[in-house]
């Protein structure tokens, strides 16, 4: 639950939403400015100790994917602190966050959408981090200790072994093929 409080989801804790939403914002100010984040990424690793800064960075590292392959890497922990399923972006604007903001007008509401609405909130981080890691040798690498460690960890729970096996197999640079297409991309 604190993990989505950068999306407005507890209902009840609207001054640290506001709090988060407005970190998250000013930090893709600060990453569009080509000013370096990395002294306020490690202040947060530094101090928090709330799934609710980790919500915000991978928000961050979504939208801006290279930020996985430097100060936001050490975030693939969040799989193992959640769940093997890891967490979504989330719906878009169709979500219940936009259901407060009915009675604060069209203005509002419209401006809700577009923050609730943005691309990379649909996305999921389990989704992003193996496509880092066939093209980044440091994310790779990286990767293949944090995999050993999970598999570790994963064994002595019982539940969900199926879903374990798949997890893991996201996470092993031999399960993939990297394959040239006809538009350039790989």
């Amino acid at each position: 639950m604190f993990y989505a409080w950068y999306r407005q989801v507890s209902m009840s804790a609207n001054s640290v939403e506001c709090a988060l939403m407005a970190l998250e914002k000013w930090l893709y100010d600060e990453v569009d400015s080509g000013r370096d984040i990395t002294p306020w990424i490690t202040q947060i690793y530094a101090k928090s100790a709330s799934l609710a800064f980790a919500g915000v960075l991978v928000s961050l590292g979504l939208k801006y994917p290279r930020l996985f392959t430097t100060i936001c890497g050490p975030l693939s922990e969040i799989f193992t602190s959640i769940g093997c399923n890891g967490p979504r972006g989330g719906r878009g604007a169709s979500g219940g966050e936009l259901a407060g903001w009915v009675q604060h007008g069209e203005r509002l509401l419209q401006m809700a959408k577009e923050w609730h609405g943005m691309p990379h909130r649909r996305g999921l981080l389990q989704d992003l981090v193996p496509r880092l890691m066939l093209f980044d040798e440091n994310t790779k690498q990286y990767l293949i200790t944090k995999r050993a460690e999970w598999a570790h960890q994963l064994a002595n729970q019982s539940d969900g072994l199926d879903n374990h096996e798949f997890f893991l197999a996201r996470f092993d640079p031999d399960n993939y093929t990297v394959t040239p297409r006809t538009t350039g991309r790989l």
